[in-house]
């Protein structure tokens, strides 16, 4: 099993975690307990339900928002993509908001204990600690998010070609790399040379005028599997030009027995040599 296929089970098996309904353990005192279906406690609660936290590095961030849209981490990427709200901050920073009005009430307290002042400055700094946390600290995200509505009309048209050309491009030096191998192993004017090449010749036809029908189609959800699906097959058939590429790469001559042989004569050569 390769890395990619053992990175996949893992990754199901979480997102299994994540959905399936927690089991609950009778306690006599108490409420009681929720675990999840790998055994694990869970001690966050949102209006009764459960909050199971995804495990870091598996899940992408629109997997974490679908499939653990209530735990901290889900709030972090609202946060970081300029949807957070006032709830998902209070997620975020409450812990970090709470000890330090916990320490704040007490340096304040024993700072106007020893000067008015002194507690004055406490509590203006602890206050500006917590309005920046809750009202300033991520709004640049917001502020990044919005300026990138107003441009994604401009943009989303260019950076879809500007992917389309980049596959164009990965195909156009695959096909350059496979008739250079075919004019090593079958050199021309053979037949086999022309058969390779005019197969070639059609790929490329085909995938220029896919690529051409992906430019200019504007993605909808109507349209977004039908465009998935042509650039899913692009990469097979670049995938299938790597594979020809190294069979005529595996198929050229191997001298190296011949190689071994000659050097052990010379090394049985040696003793006449004396």
């Amino acid at each position: 099993m390769d890395d990619e296929t053992r990175f996949q089970e893992i990754k199901e098996k979480e997102i299994t975690r994540l959905t399936t309904p927690v089991t609950y353990k009778k306690v006599k005192f108490g409420a009681d307990e929720a675990y999840d279906c790998e055994g694990n406690r869970i001690r966050e609660f949102k209006d009764g339900i459960p909050i199971i936290e995804p495990k870091k590095g598996l899940l992408s961030n629109e997997e974490i928002l679908k499939y653990a849209p209530y735990s901290e981490e889900a709030s972090k990427i609202r946060l970081k993509q300029g949807d957070g709200g006032f709830n998902d901050k209070l997620k975020v920073y409450g812990v970090a908001i709470f000890i330090i009005g916990l320490f704040g009430f007490y340096a304040v307290f024993f700072g106007f204990m020893y000067s008015g002042f002194v507690g004055f400055i406490i509590l203006i700094l602890i206050l500006a600690v917590i309005i920046y946390l809750l009202f300033i600290r991520d709004s640049k995200y917001k502020t990044k998010k919005q300026s990138a509505n107003k441009v994604i009309e401009y943009s989303k048209d260019e950076s879809k070609i500007s992917y389309n050309d980049d596959l164009l491009l990965l195909f156009n030096s695959n096909v350059k790399i496979a008739r250079e191998m075919i004019e090593k192993r079958f050199p021309a004017p053979q037949m086999t040379n022309t058969k390779f090449n005019s197969v070639l010749d059609n790929c490329k036809n085909v995938v220029e005028s896919q690529i051409e029908i992906l430019n200019t189609i504007t993605p909808t959800e109507k349209s977004k599997y039908e465009i998935e699906s042509r650039k899913k097959l692009i990469k097979q058939v670049i995938s299938k030009i790597d594979d020809l590429t190294n069979e005529l790469i595996l198929s050229e001559e191997n001298n190296l027995e011949n190689v071994i042989e000659d050097m052990d004569n010379l090394i049985n050569s040696v003793k006449d040599y004396e």
